[in-house]
């Protein structure tokens, strides 16, 4: 995803906010088809946060989902 806009860096362009947008909800839409494994890890991860889900931020959680994905798919590959 981009980068956060900062003070001085230019702002995002409406094509780079719509990718991300887009990438972001593609992320967490993944979680429901993932094995069931897979998602007790990532809800295994998320309590040991403490935190409820909702006060995580959105690419926080979209990037356990992508790492449970990755190695679930190396695990089914594996096998």
């Amino acid at each position: 995803m981009s980068k956060n806009h900062t003070q001085g860096a230019p702002a995002p362009t409406f094509d780079q906010i719509h990718d991300d947008l887009l990438r972001l909800s593609l992320a967490i839409g993944a979680f429901a088809d993932m094995p069931e494994d897979a998602c007790r890890e990532i809800a295994e991860t998320v309590a040991l946060l403490r935190e409820p889900v909702g006060s995580l931020r959105a690419a926080e959680l979209a990037d356990l989902i992508a790492i449970n994905w990755d190695a679930a798919a190396s695990k089914g590959v594996e096998q």
